[in-house]
């Protein structure tokens, strides 16, 4: 299975790099003569204007590889219901870096696109493996998911950030999925899928960035990453699913935490995740580079997470736990100075 899978699945990150490679520069041309741009403010962790909507190229070429993956293999029939829902985020995202839209409204939209990918997980498959009824396993589920989209747009505030992030689960999540001899042949193809797409648009994003990827490329990314982990959790190994995105969930919910303690309105944008601060210090590629650092740990605390034996799995569970929140202890540290 190995040996049939795993080509499949480089063959397929390596089209998605290849596109993604190719219409990169179309679209910087195209947004350029826009002149669509990031404009810093006192919140922002750049200094000059920066081009914005790296998206526009990179979630296009995920869905248009996804879709002939998921026609091809026929693994999975309701797929066109997560491709529109990706889309039409993508739609909302765009409009929305182009003219700021309401947050009751984006929110909203963000809840109708959450519920139909829910509700698209098949019935035999539920997250917490059956512990909890039906409904109440896809209650959570729903939360988690939209909690999820919205952290991966927080998270998105340093060059080459959200471009490290999704190649380190495209990569990170099918390899668990090979171990396992599980997903069947599409949804490892997906992961490679994501991580090389995201890989070439780290061409363009890595500091100092030529492009930001914009939330027409956080939001889609966040609901593509965070519907896939699910399916991981759901297939068997809820752990490892937990551990791959482990530095993103901890950094924007602790801060999301202190600023909601505050008083603060969390949905305005601020510059107060602990890699913003450290970024100050270290700068903005030293940074992502000891969070992907960190992710390479994760990783391989999720390959031991899948172990049969008790004391290994939870062992690695507590590992990822202690490593994540010593880096972000780490970059706290720093803020002082």
């Amino acid at each position: 299975m190995l040996e049939t899978i795993l080509p499949l699945a480089l063959i397929a990150g390596f089209i998605a790099f290849a596109g993604t490679a190719l219409a990169m520069p179309l679209t910087l041309r195209w947004l350029q003569s826009k002149r669509y741009r990031d404009i810093p403010v006192a919140r922002s962790a750049h200094k000059r204007p920066i081009l914005r909507g790296g998206g526009l190229a990179v979630v296009p070429i995920i869905l248009v590889a996804l879709s002939t993956a998921f026609v091809m293999t026929q693994e999975f029939t309701l797929w066109p219901i997560l491709i529109a829902a990706v889309t039409v985020l993508t739609i909302l995202s765009w409009q929305d870096d182009v003219k700021p839209l309401s947050p009751a409204l984006r929110f909203s939209i963000h809840i109708v696109a959450v519920a139909a990918v829910v509700l698209i997980f098949p019935y035999d498959l539920l997250l917490f493996q059956g512990l909890l009824p039906l409904w109440a396993d896809r209650m959570i589920t729903f939360w988690a998911l939209l909690w999820y989209i919205n952290l991966y747009n927080f998270m998105d505030g340093l060059d080459g950030m959200t471009g490290m992030q999704t190649t380190s689960i495209g990569l990170a999540a099918p390899i668990i999925m090979l171990m396992l001899g599980i997903g069947g042949t599409v949804f490892p193809v997906y992961g490679f899928i994501l991580a090389g797409a995201a890989a070439a648009f780290l061409i363009w994003n890595w500091h100092p960035a030529k492009v930001f990827i914009g939330d027409v490329g956080s939001i889609p990314l966040g609901l593509l990453t965070g519907w896939y982990l699910i399916y991981l959790a759901m297939l068997g190994p809820f752990w490892p699913a937990c551990i791959i995105p482990l530095y993103y969930c901890f950094d924007a919910t602790i801060t999301l935490a202190r600023r909601f303690a505050k008083g603060e309105k969390i949905w305005e944008p601020h510059k107060t995740h602990f890699f913003h601060l450290a970024s100050d210090t270290l700068g903005h590629a030293k940074v992502v580079l000891m969070i992907l650092g960190l992710n390479v740990f994760l990783f391989i605390s999720a390959a031991f997470a899948t172990s049969e034996i008790l004391f290994v799995k939870y062992a690695a569970v507590l590992a990822s736990g202690f490593a994540t929140l010593g880096l972000l202890s780490y970059f706290n540290n720093l803020r002082s100075k």
